[in-house]
């Protein structure tokens, strides 16, 4: 193999433990994202922002996490949620899954359906 017999021995440019160089929020971020792209259609999951509230590594170092999902109207946050939220606690479930599979360890995530609180006057 050609890039075998051309590498030159040198130490590894990260630790062996770091799984990458993205911070961990934001692979949360774009892991629910892409579970809502999995479960809506169209053009659904463009229109959602996700931001990261709070994120902690514990001591037994599980990972804690809560990520807000920022709607444009109230008509969308109820299809994001769900019947009797659903639909946003199959991703959320989803999402852990994937990420406790990506991070190595138990990832507990709760997510946050933010609600458009405009006062419409008539």
């Amino acid at each position: 193999n050609y890039l075998l017999a051309t590498a030159k021995p040198r130490d590894w440019d990260f630790n062996s433990q770091i799984l990458s160089d993205v911070p961990p929020a934001q692979i949360i971020e774009r892991t629910v994202k892409a579970k809502f792209m999995d479960c809506l259609s169209d053009e659904l999951p463009y229109l959602l922002k996700t931001q990261t509230e709070y994120f902690q590594i514990l001591p037994d170092t599980s990972i804690s996490a809560i990520v807000a999902i920022d709607c444009p109207t109230d008509r969308i946050s109820k299809l994001i949620m769900g019947s009797k939220g659903s639909r946003v606690k199959q991703v959320a479930i989803a999402a852990e899954q994937e990420l406790s599979h990506a991070f190595r360890t138990t990832v507990r995530l709760k997510l946050s359906v933010k609600f458009n609180q405009q006062v419409k006057n008539n």
